[in-house]
């Protein structure tokens, strides 16, 4: 999928910084395609496999499995959660659901911010996507799980991304129908401190 990863950004943002590239190996193939070999072997690239951690700068980072699929057998979509000085983030997005192997995972994880996928809004409440996209039903099932069961850490807080502008409504109107569950749907210059 071209918004999973854009060869022409990454291009640019490398030329500048030199930085590393982490990600499936979807991500150097696609590099390869775009600007041919020469650049793709250029490039400081760590394949990342799920369930697996690594250190990025002062972060620990561990992929998690997602449920979103393509038809590139390269591309193994993940989930991350990322960890410093004992304070954890959760980022799922693009994935309906947690898969249980991820669940596993972070369920017992003093989680400090959640961040989620919400896909599909209530101008889709029953749209095919929901096999790879949260719902606002799902994220209600979800919410009332974690707090039954006091999962994460006391000041846990929730947020949503990857809301498709076609599947919800406004952004006012998405705020007003998660309140309830005291979750903060993403904007475009949201910053939060874990």
């Amino acid at each position: 999928h071209y918004h999973h990863f854009n060869p022409e950004n990454f291009k640019k943002v490398y030329e500048r910084t030199g930085c590393t590239l982490w990600g499936n190996k979807a991500c150097i193939t696609s590099l390869s395609e775009a600007f041919g070999e020469e650049f793709a072997q250029s490039v400081k690239f760590v394949e990342t496999t799920p369930l697996a951690s690594y250190t990025v700068g002062n972060y620990n980072v561990t992929a998690l499995y997602s449920n979103h699929a393509t038809p590139n057998p390269y591309e193994v979509t993940q989930m991350y959660l990322i960890e410093q000085n004992g304070r954890y983030l959760y980022y799922g997005t693009d994935s309906s659901w947690i898969p249980t192997r991820s669940w596993n995972l972070i369920k017992d994880k003093p989680i400090n911010a959640f961040v989620t996928e919400l896909t599909c809004g209530d101008l889709a409440p029953d749209d095919w996507r929901l096999f790879e996209h949260n719902t606002i039903d799902m994220l209600e099932l979800m919410m009332r799980m974690f707090k039954k069961y006091g999962r994460f850490a006391d000041d846990v807080k929730f947020y949503t991304t990857h809301m498709a502008v076609t599947l919800h409504k406004s952004h006012a109107e998405i705020e007003e129908r998660l309140a309830h569950m005291d979750v903060t749907p993403a904007y475009d210059g949201l910053e939060i401190e874990i």
